[in-house]
């Protein structure tokens, strides 16, 4: 990790030498100037790239990998997943006669097999309180408390 912040921290160094090196364009070493930057930042792109594990996309995730998954990511997923899905539906003349599409409806399935597994109980705990607020007209401050905390 510390390796990470000190690519990052050169990368932002070698950006602003960049960033430098473009207004001096009229520059006799100019070319070669930044021909040797844009080859530090190159080396340092990849080294960076080589120390950060890649991300696995949505259309490759296996059913342990969305059984990882949070609430919040099981959501951002359904929704690339449901973008990927239009997007090939129609890639052959008969709709979704496609293996991309049927990977994206089998992995959409278990995404929302997750979410049910996961659905936070936020939503029932919210309307609850709001029908004991509403029937609270002749509650006094202490027996509405106590009713709400008993929903908690």
């Amino acid at each position: 990790m510390e390796q990470l912040n000190q690519i990052k921290k050169e990368l932002k160094r070698i950006a602003s030498i960049k960033c430098r090196l473009n207004k001096q364009q009229g520059k006799k070493t100019y070319q070669e100037e930044m021909d040797k930057v844009l080859a530090q930042e190159e080396q340092l792109k990849s080294l960076r790239d080589s120390l950060i594990q890649p991300k696995k996309t949505v259309t490759n995730f296996t059913h342990d990998d969305i059984q990882e998954l949070s609430y919040d990511e099981v959501i951002r997923a359904i929704k690339s997943i449901q973008s990927k899905k239009s997007n090939t539906k129609w890639l052959t003349p008969i709709e979704g006669d496609n293996e991309e599409f049927r990977n994206a409806c089998r992995i959409e399935s278990m995404l929302n097999e997750r979410r049910a597994q996961l659905q936070p109980t936020t939503v029932s705990l919210k309307s609850s309180i709001i029908e004991v607020l509403d029937n609270s007209t002749d509650m006094s401050k202490e027996d509405l408390i106590h009713a709400i905390k008993e929903l908690l």
